[in-house]
């Protein structure tokens, strides 16, 4: 007979193993308001897809900036470091945004073709 297995069962004077112990509760913090998700975009922000997935923050931001002054862009990377192919560009004002759209999207970008569209979120 397989001694392990005598000593799970508490057969012949063998305790049992303790249980574990149990994880420390975590304390629940109060949340914030919940965000707005109603779908109404600020008209400043527009998503790039389609991008080359070397292309950096620095090259989105100067692709636009011929449209209109940017606040911020960004590019969206996965656990892995590395671009997930699309990103964010957050215009100072709504007219630059839509310029943008209109001039970007649908265009080729190194093979890619490239899909501008208004951030709904944002």
């Amino acid at each position: 007979e397989d001694r392990d297995v005598k000593a799970a069962t508490g057969e012949e004077g063998a305790a049992p193993p303790p249980p574990p112990a149990a994880a420390p509760r975590r304390v629940r913090r109060e949340r914030g308001p919940p965000v707005d998700r109603s779908g109404e975009s600020s008209g400043l922000q527009i998503v790039v897809q389609g991008l080359p997935w070397a292309h950096t923050w620095q090259e989105l931001k100067d692709m636009f900036e011929s449209v209109g002054s940017i606040e911020r862009a960004d590019i969206a990377i996965g656990h892995d470091g590395r671009s997930r192919g699309f990103g964010t560009v957050r215009f100072t004002n709504a007219e630059a945004a839509q310029a943008a759209i209109a001039q970007w999207n649908q265009q080729d970008l190194q093979g890619r073709t490239l899909a501008v569209f208004l951030d709904r979120y944002a």
